[in-house]
This record gives C-alpha cells, sequence and structure tokens, in this order.
C-alpha cells in the first residue's frame, strides 16, 4: 500500500485525492480476502461483482468517486502485473445524475398574475410573452418567430408550426384581452412579425431575457424554463397524460415530460403513503396524509393554484 501511495504521490494528486484513493484501495483489497481472491487470477465477474455491490450499498456520487479511484487502482495494477482483466475497468461508465426540473413557485405565479393585471407597469407585447408561457408552456424561441397570421381572433386559436407539425392554442379571455390592447395601442406590424417592442422593432431573445430580469424589481425570482416546467408540472396534477402534454408544448421526447412524474402531488402522496406504513409497521403515527387535490379531465387542464381556477382547454 505504501507504493501505491508512493505512486499517486509521484502522479501529483493532492493529499485528499490520495487518501480517498488508497482508502478504496484497501477495500478492495479487503474484498479480495473475503473472496480468496489474487490480483493474478481476478475475473471480469469478480470485478463485476464488486462494482454493483458498491452501487447497490451507495448514493450515486459515492459509487462514481469508488469507480474513479478503482480505475486509478487498476492502471497501477497492470503495470505491474500481467492479467489483462485489469484493464476492464477502464470501460466502466460512472452513473449519471437525473436533474429535476426546476419550477416557478406558486408565489412568483400569484405576483405575475397581480403584474399582469396591472396596466403600466408592463407592456403589452411583455404580458403576452408572460401568459403564452404560463398558461401554455410555449418556448420563448417559438413565441419570437409568431407571425400574425398565426392567431385567428374569430375562432380564439393561435396556431404555429414546429418539428413538421402545427400546434394550436385555445386562447383564453384574458389571452384576448391581451392581444386586443397590443393591437389596439401599439401594433403597426414589422415584417409580418406578431409581436413587436415599443420602437417597432421584431422580439428577439434579448427582450424576454430583460423582461425576466426586470421581473425582479417586482420581487419575481423566475425564468422561461421555470415557468414552462409550472405549466408542465399543473398539467401532470390534474391528470393530463404525459403524451398529451408533450404534445401541447411541442416537445418530442416524452422522457423529458416524464421527468416530471417525480414532482406531481400523486408521486409524493404516494411517497407519504409508503412512509407512513413504514412508521406505523415501527409503531408509529403521525397523522393522516391529506388526499390529493385536482381531478383527471381528458383534454382539459383544471388547476386550482390558489382561489381563483385557471382553466386550460389542449387543442386538438
Amino acid at each position: 500500500m505504501e507504493d501505491y501511495s508512493q505512486h499517486l504521490l509521484k502522479k501529483g494528486y493532492s493529499v485528499n485525492t490520495i487518501t480517498a484513493h488508497s482508502y478504496y484501495a484497501r477495500k478492495f483489497s479487503q474484498y479480495l480476502d473475503q473472496q480468496a481472491l489474487d490480483i493474478d487470477t481476478i475475473k471480469t465477474n469478480d470485478i463485476y461483482h464488486y462494482l454493483e455491490q458498491t452501487r447497490q450499498k451507495n448514493e450515486n456520487s459515492t459509487y462514481n468517486s469508488e469507480l474513479s479511484s478503482i480505475k486509478v487502482l487498476f492502471s497501477y495494477l497492470s503495470e505491474k502485473y500481467s492479467n489483462p482483466v485489469l484493464k476492464k475497468p477502464a470501460q466502466f461508465r460512472s452513473l449519471k445524475f437525473k436533474k429535476l426540473p426546476c419550477c416557478t413557485n406558486l408565489e412568483a405565479i400569484f405576483k405575475i398574475e397581480m403584474l399582469l393585471r396591472n396596466s403600466t407597469k408592463i407592456e403589452d407585447f411583455e404580458k403576452i410573452i408572460l401568459l403564452l408561457i404560463m398558461n401554455h408552456g410555449m418556448n420563448p424561441v417559438d413565441i419570437i418567430q409568431l407571425k400574425i397570421e398565426d392567431i385567428n381572433f374569430k375562432d380564439s386559436i393561435l396556431s404555429y408550426s414546429k418539428n413538421n407539425i402545427t400546434l394550436c392554442i385555445k386562447l383564453f379571455n384574458e389571452d384576448q384581452n391581451h392581444f386586443f390592447n397590443y393591437f389596439k395601442n401599439k401594433h403597426h406590424g414589422i415584417n409580418d412579425q406578431l409581436l413587436i417592442d415599443m420602437k417597432y422593432k421584431s422580439i428577439k431573445k434579448y427582450h424576454i431575457h430583460k423582461l425576466f430580469k426586470n421581473l425582479e424589481r417586482y420581487d419575481i425570482y423566475t425564468n422561461p424554463t421555470q415557468l414552462r416546467n409550472r405549466f408542465i408540472l399543473d398539467s401532470l396534477n390534474v391528470g393530463i397524460p404525459a403524451l398529451y402534454v408533450a404534445t401541447y408544448v411541442g416537445i418530442t421526447s416524452l422522457n423529458q415530460i416524464l421527468r416530471f412524474e417525480t414532482l406531481t402531488d400523486e408521486y409524493i402522496l404516494k411517497g407519504k403513503i409508503e412512509i407512513n406504513k413504514l412508521r406505523m409497521k415501527e409503531g408509529y403515527n403521525h397523522g393522516k396524509i391529506k388526499q390529493n387535490r385536482g381531478s383527471s379531465i381528458p383534454l382539459q387542464i383544471n388547476v386550482k393554484r390558489r382561489e381563483d381556477t385557471n382553466t386550460r382547454n389542449t387543442a386538438q
């Protein structure tokens, strides 16, 4: 083990890294002793078995750290022993972390809705941007590409093309009112773009970035992605199938929507029930679990966030 520590020191590793690598090396050595194995005769299955045990007993981060140390150890051993199996760990991959989506909190949603009712604090085109993201989960990239011809006031439909399919949004009365005000007060039409700023220039990404930066003046801290994620999460919470939600917001990969399942009320409720069962099994009872709120209505989203109810219709 001293030779290995000296080897790591010559490689220029820090003291903390050497300590970690040495610890995992000793741990692996103990495994070999317990299994009556030898470096010269160790087989691929023995390495798989050891790493699988490690994976099952530890968090992903711990497993990745140990795997990294094992690769360093085997690289050192392969120079001293002729066993070809010692080169195998280099083929093992670290476990990837599944990052959960971050959503705008309900307090920020309430503040945005209050801000939308104020006719002077933000411009009409900015209100439309917020509404399209918050109420319909639109991607900002799609918003800045909207044309005047995409909106049909007679049928209250906003349609646009994405990924070779046409997506349709059924506008709410609130959406229509803001569009009417926008056309009446500001819009003159530049290159057929639907949204233009106060200087009659087409909306770009920096307009949206500036809008969300300015929201911080009103103690609203969020971004377009988080606001869009809130729409997706609320949709799943009321029972809309993931496939419908993906189609509505123009996401082609269903896995992107399924990432939200662990954040839904239903999933959290199931987790609480399982925890309660374990507590009761151990003789503890910490009270009742509240029932999940929200109803499952195909092709319609009824989200009761606070006092009011926002009804979202998914256009077929």
